[in-house]
C-alpha cells in the first residue's frame, strides 16, 4: 500500500470535502483530496472502531462531465478490490455510488478519463 500512496502527486492535490461525501450518520470518517479539476480525485473512508465490517453504504459524487475510472482499494494489502466506470454529465449531478463492503478502511482512486464538454445545468438557459 505504500507504494500507492507514495505514487500519488500530492504537490498538485488540494483537500476537497464536496467531491466524495460518504454518510454521517454511519460512524465512519472520510478525507479527500483532488486536483482543481478532479481529473484525480483520493478519498480515504475509515471506521471509528478497529474492526468494524461495512456494508451497503454509498458515496455521493460531484465530478465535473467526463468519464471517470473509479478504483476501490484496500488499505492493508494494497489490493483493488473493484473497479469501475462513472460517467457525470455536469457538476451538480450527485449521484450515490454503492461503496463496495470492506473492514476498517478503503481508499478510492478517480482518475478522469474523458473530458466532456460542460452543459447548461437543466432550468439555467
Amino acid at each position: 500500500m505504500a507504494g500507492f500512496w507514495s505514487s500519488l502527486p500530492y504537490h498538485t492535490l488540494v483537500p476537497n470535502q464536496t467531491t466524495v461525501m460518504v454518510p454521517d450518520a454511519v460512524d465512519l470518517v472520510s478525507a479527500t483530496l483532488s486536483d482543481p479539476e478532479r481529473a484525480l480525485v483520493v478519498a480515504y473512508v475509515a471506521t471509528e472502531a478497529t474492526g468494524r465490517n461495512v456494508e451497503g453504504i454509498a458515496a455521493t459524487l460531484r465530478l465535473p462531465p467526463g468519464k471517470y475510472s473509479l478504483g476501490f482499494i484496500s488499505p492493508a494489502d494494497g489490493k483493488v478490490i473493484e473497479t469501475r466506470e462513472h460517467v457525470s454529465r455536469h457538476i451538480k449531478e450527485t449521484p450515490q455510488v454503492p461503496l463496495p463492503a470492506f473492514t476498517d478502511d478503503l481508499a478510492i482512486r478517480i482518475d478522469r478519463l474523458e473530458k466532456h464538454e460542460r452543459t447548461m445545468i437543466p432550468g439555467t438557459q
